[in-house]
C-alpha cells in the first residue's frame, strides 16, 4: 500500500508538525483527495507589431499555484473533533509555512500561504454520530518547490 503524508510545518505556533496521511487516526486524506499543483504561466510579451506574426514572447514567470486537499477530520467526541478542526484551522491560517508532500518516501517542499476551507458537504447526521467530518482545502503555495 502507497504512504502519502502531507505535513503542516507549525513552527511559527511553536508546535510539532501537523500529519495529514492516508492512514491517519485524526486527520486522513480522503480517497481522491490530494492533487498536484496545476503549473500556470504569465507570458510576457513585446508590444504587436505590423511587421511580426503572432506574439513574441520576451518572458514568461509561473503564477502561484495551489494545493487542492480533502481531509477527513476524526475524533472520539463532538468537543474533540472541534479541537482537532481548530488545530488544523490554526495551522492552515499561517501566514507562511512550509508544506512537505511525501508520496511512498519521496518528499517535495512547497512555501504556503494562508489556505481556504470549506465543509466537503452538508452536516450529515451521520458524520454527527460518528465524529468526523470532511473538509475541501486549497493551500496556495509558491510554484517552484523546494524555494
Amino acid at each position: 500500500m502507497s504512504t502519502v503524508t502531507v505535513s503542516i510545518d507549525r513552527a511559527s505556533l511553536s508546535l510539532t508538525a501537523l500529519a495529514i496521511t492516508n492512514d491517519g487516526a485524526t486527520y486522513q486524506i480522503a480517497q481522491d483527495g490530494l492533487g498536484e499543483p496545476n503549473i500556470t504561466w504569465r507570458r510576457l510579451s513585446a508590444p504587436d507589431s505590423a511587421n511580426i506574426h503572432g506574439t513574441e514572447y520576451i518572458g514568461a514567470v509561473k503564477e502561484q499555484t495551489s494545493i487542492p486537499l480533502v481531509v477527513i477530520v476524526k475524533a472520539a467526541s463532538s468537543s474533540a473533533l472541534k479541537t482537532a478542526r481548530d488545530a488544523l484551522f490554526a495551522a492552515l491560517s499561517q501566514f507562511s509555512y512550509p508544506v512537505t508532500i511525501t508520496v511512498d518516501g519521496v518528499a517535495e517542499v512547497w512555501t504556503a500561504g494562508p489556505a481556504d476551507w470549506a465543509r466537503s458537504t452538508t452536516v450529515q447526521p451521520g458524520q454527527v454520530a460518528q465524529f468526523f467530518t470532511s473538509l475541501t482545502v486549497t493551500v496556495p503555495v509558491y510554484p517552484i518547490p523546494g524555494s
